[in-house]
């Protein structure tokens, strides 16, 4: 089986998210943390707009797919995001699973 390999987009993606870590901690303006790290304002303008859409933020963190374990079924569905934790009856239809699961997404990003 061959290693996932990591996008050129998602590798520039994971940079410019710790460059906006370190711009946010510096304190400095945004012209200013860019002369200092030799970037164009360009550039980190455009990011920052990226990074800043509700799509990325969960990109790294609620998109991916998880492991699940199957087991007697209780009565009960649980799914949890983050530190938020859905329940509700198993009978639950998969439509609204997801309309949940999406309004969850949703509000996690506007935290």
């Amino acid at each position: 089986m061959k290693p996932k390999q990591v996008s050129r987009r998602d590798t520039n993606s994971r940079q410019w998210r710790e460059r906006m870590a370190r711009w946010r901690a510096s304190g400095l303006s945004k012209a200013a943390f860019c002369r200092q790290e030799s970037l164009s304002v360009a550039s980190f303008h455009y990011w920052h707009r990226i990074l800043a859409q509700p799509a990325h933020k969960d990109s790294a963190t609620l998109s991916r797919f998880v492991p699940v374990k199957v087991s007697e079924p209780l009565g009960e569905l649980r799914v949890q995001i983050g530190d938020v934790v859905l329940c509700c009856s198993e009978a639950v239809s998969a439509e609204q699973l997801s309309r949940w699961v999406n309004a969850l997404r949703r509000a996690l990003c506007t935290l």
